[in-house]
């Protein structure tokens, strides 16, 4: 569950770290430092990149403000990540992308962080820093992970070592507030002090927990990831507990009938009682006993067997779930789909394919237009249903090599491979799929109309990341939407 976690953090920081690496290069050095030209800027990258909503800001290497887009509230962000000059001068040093510590929103009083990186000029000196808020929990970001259930009381949290702060937790008092005083949690001690892995630990509540510490390496916070021991182990305990007493039953069953019957039940029960203490020793494997009577022993075999049965049906119950555990941490609950990290494995597979055999393929992110009011007008349920026949639609059709998978609310990615002519398939499918969506679905009696926003990113034989291929086709299908939606746009 931590690897999980930090695994989903560290992938939505690298893509928010390479959005404003990619705006930082756009940026407008043959205006001569006009205010009313990087304002302009400044407001048109914001309004492309979804990761940013609470606003950008441009800071001099002598701290001072040249522009920004955010709310009122900008001085006091200003103050909040500048009065200490260290993150400033940090950037300023590495041109690199960096974290800023968390810090509170005077406003809105929600947690906030900061994204920065160096705006170079054309001789590659970094003359300013470029500055993208968010808030901590906003949706896409720590707010599916802080509202979302792990398991049979299971819980996390995201701390940061560097600022000795608690980042992100499932119960939301935690957030901002400072990590506890070394000497109160021994493990927690090692973990700021380096340590990951397994552990087990007593919480302030005085309840035993099993740990998992992993890092969240774009960042240099860690995810602890908490269970009481309690309820992580019940499952074992009651079989554990089951079995022994079942064992010491039958054992004194059996040996009361040796002393009691004839030679050749005793014979029986001997061979009975030979093969139970195998199965109990583990030399052999748990299996039912041949019935060959009507009498006590036969009845003990019967009895006996009862019990392989059950303890069997058990653990056929506990595959079957651990089956169905590993189908949903790779798909998708509402639309049978693959997830967000299947589809970054299938996509990474996809890129090393092609990188190896020069092939092509295409990347196509599509959001649905007019989602959200049928949403408004006639529920989530009607709302859900419509998004399982979009799925059958973009599914239908697809070869095996394709990915097909759901991102979360309503955006879908297409992930095609081995194309002959990559733009002319890419486009001609794009083509269908707009067909497709702009048909009338029924749902539920209720004529729904919507379409769909494509954006195109192609790939070859080319080094590319899978995160910065999606976001070449996340920024492609925004341009779609914003030229008119219900169309596709090529990433150039």
């Amino acid at each position: 569950m931590a690897s999980y976690i930090a695994d989903e953090i560290d992938q939505k920081v690298r893509t928010r770290q390479e959005t404003l690496e990619r705006i930082a290069g756009s940026y407008p050095h043959e205006s001569g430092n006009d205010p009313s030209v990087i304002e302009a800027w400044l407001s048109r990258v914001q309004t492309l990149s979804p990761f940013f909503l609470s606003g950008m800001m441009i800071v001099l290497k002598d701290g001072t403000l040249r522009a920004s887009n955010t709310p009122a509230s900008t001085t006091a962000h200003h103050d909040a990540l500048f009065t200490e000059t260290q993150w400033l001068l940090s950037i300023l040093n590495s041109g690199g992308p960096q974290i800023s510590p968390p810090f509170k929103d005077p406003d809105q009083n929600t947690a906030m962080i900061a994204f920065g990186i160096g705006i170079r000029d054309q001789s590659g000196a970094v003359t300013a820093v470029l500055v993208g808020l968010t808030q901590l929990d906003a949706a896409g970001f720590l707010q599916e992970l802080n509202t979302q259930k792990w398991g049979n009381g299971g819980s996390y949290l995201i701390i940061s070592p560097h600022d000795q702060m608690f980042l992100g937790a499932n119960d939301p008092s935690f957030i901002m507030k400072r990590t506890p005083k070394p000497g109160i949690n021994l493990l927690h001690d090692k973990a700021m002090a380096g340590y990951r892995g397994p552990g087990v630990t007593v919480n302030a509540q005085g309840v035993e927990e099993v740990v998992g510490i992993q890092s969240v390496p774009s960042t240099g916070w860690f995810v602890v990831s908490r269970i009481p021991v309690e309820k992580a182990y019940a499952p074992i305990d009651t079989i554990a507990d089951y079995v022994i007493m079942a064992g010491a039953l039958l054992s004194a069953i059996a040996l009361t009938c040796l002393a009691l019957f004839l030679p050749h039940v005793f014979r029986r029960l001997d061979r009975a009682t030979q093969a139970i203490g195998d199965m109990a020793s583990g030399r052999k494997p748990l299996h039912a006993l041949p019935e060959d009577g009507k009498d006590e022993a036969g009845a003990l075999v019967r009895q006996f067997n009862l019990l392989v049965k059950r303890i069997q049906d058990q653990e056929t119950s506990l595959r079957r779930n651990e089956a169905k555990l590993a189908y949903m941490a790779t798909h998708d609950t509402l639309t049978k789909l693959y997830n967000r990290p299947m589809l970054m494995s299938r996509l990474q597979h996809s890129l090393e394919i092609a990188h190896r055999h020069r092939a092509a393929g295409a990347v196509l992110f599509c959001d649905l237009d007019g989602f959200k009011p049928v949403n408004d007008n006639f529920g989530h349920d009607v709302g859900d249903q419509l998004l399982v026949e979009v799925a059958r639609c973009l599914l239908s059709g697809r070869r095996q090599t394709d990915t097909v998978a759901r991102l979360g609310g309503d955006e879908f990615v297409i992930v095609l491979t081995d194309l002959k002519a990559p733009v002319e398939d890419a486009k001609r499918l794009a083509q269908q799929y707009l067909d497709a969506i702009r048909a009338p679905f029924n749902i539920d009696g209720k004529e729904l109309k919507i379409s769909l926003s494509i954006g195109i990113a192609l790939f070859g034989n080319e080094s590319i990341s899978p995160s910065q291929l999606l976001s070449n086709a996340d920024t492609a299908m925004y341009r779609a939407k914003n030229l008119g939606k219900n169309r596709y746009c090529l990433h150039q």
